[in-house]
C-alpha cells in the first residue's frame, strides 16, 4: 500500500467504510461493511436551516413565501420580513417577459394582502 491513500469514514463513530489507494494501477482496496449499509436510516429533507434540498444544487424554504395570487396576467408574491424590516414584493408577467421587487413596509404589505388575499391578514 502506498503513502497516497483516500479514506471513506464516519467521522462521528470513527467507523472506516471505503479504503482506496490512489497510486495503483486501477486496483482499488475496498472494505465495506454491510451491517451498516443495512441499517439505513430515515434522513430528513430538511437541513439545520428548516430549508428543502431540491436536489439540483439548491434549497427551497417553505416559509420563504406569504402569498401568491395573480390578476390581469400579473403574478404578485408577497415573501415575509427580512433582516431590513421590508416586506420584499415581486411583480412579474406570467409568460417571465418583465418583473418588479419592491421593499414594503409592514402597512404597504398589509394594504396588499388585504387586496389580494384578505384571509392571510395574522401573517403580516
Amino acid at each position: 500500500m502506498s503513502n497516497n491513500i483516500e479514506i471513506i469514514m464516519d467521522i462521528d463513530t470513527l467507523e472506516i467504510f471505503e479504503v482506496i489507494d490512489l497510486d495503483g494501477d486501477k486496483e482499488v482496496e475496498t472494505v465495506t461493511d454491510s451491517e451498516n449499509f443495512s441499517k439505513e436510516e430515515k434522513a430528513s429533507p430538511y437541513d439545520d436551516l428548516n430549508r428543502i434540498w431540491l436536489g439540483n444544487g439548491y434549497y427551497y424554504k417553505p416559509s420563504s413565501l406569504l402569498w401568491q395570487a395573480e390578476k390581469d396576467g400579473v403574478v404578485h408574491r408577497l415573501r415575509p420580513k427580512n433582516k431590513h424590516g421590508t416586506y420584499p414584493y415581486l411583480q412579474r408577467s406570467r409568460d417571465h417577459t418583465w418583473g418588479h421587487v419592491y421593499q414594503l413596509t409592514q402597512e404597504e404589505a398589509m394594504w396588499l394582502t388585504l387586496e389580494f388575499n384578505p384571509g392571510l391578514m395574522n401573517y403580516v
